[in-house]
């Protein structure tokens, strides 16, 4: 089903931000609207999939108060895909961020309609620097992209989950326990060995 943008749907900052709250803003992407009156949108993340299918009815409620007597919406469809970062920033990562950093904070997606990078961290420590280094890690897309470039702001990165698995089952031995399954953005978990015991 093709999506439309009326007039006044670019305006993100009259209709959605006040609407869905500064937070959910940054992260949730209105993309348009269907034939249905259903406002399609996309996420930063599968947490944040989660959240916006959980307060559709809710936030439908606020985006049609905040839309009247303009447009009435008859729900909130979230797309499975986000806005892709360039493929040149992925691959040139490394000098964008520092090699210092780079391992530890990750491109997710564009959000705010290509203007936004949205990014991942594995700590706070790692999110904090990457937000202290931002100015210079936008002029560096600027300086790659060109003229071209709608990236003009940093989100705060959102933090890697830690999954732990917790049992009181007798047959778990102390190795097996000790065996985790990783898995970072955008990549099949793997299976990382036990240390082998002596």
């Amino acid at each position: 089903m093709p999506l439309t943008q009326p007039y006044w749907f670019s305006d993100l900052e009259a209709w959605w931000s006040p609407a869905a709250g500064e937070d959910v803003a940054r992260h949730v992407e209105p993309v348009g609207i269907d034939g249905n009156q259903r406002l399609h949108v996309r996420c930063s993340s599968p947490a944040w999939r989660t959240q916006t299918r959980l307060m559709g009815a809710a936030l439908t409620e606020r985006v049609n108060e905040v839309l009247a007597p303009r447009m009435k919406i008859t729900g909130i469809v979230v797309q499975a895909v986000s806005g892709a970062v360039p493929r040149i920033v992925r691959d040139r990562w490394p000098d964008i961020m520092g090699e210092d950093l780079a391992g530890q904070v990750e491109p997710v997606m564009l959000g705010l309609q290509g203007q936004e990078l949205c990014t991942v961290a594995v700590s706070a420590a790692a999110r904090d620097e990457a937000v202290r280094r931002a100015p210079e890690i936008l002029a560096r897309i600027r300086a790659l992209i060109g003229e071209q470039c709608a990236i003009t702001r940093w989100s705060p990165s959102s933090l890697l989950p830690v999954v732990a698995l917790v049992t009181g089952s007798a047959s778990v031995t102390e190795r097996r326990a000790s065996r985790t399954f990783c898995c970072r953005p955008d990549t099949t978990p793997s299976r990382r060995s036990a240390p082998s015991t002596p």
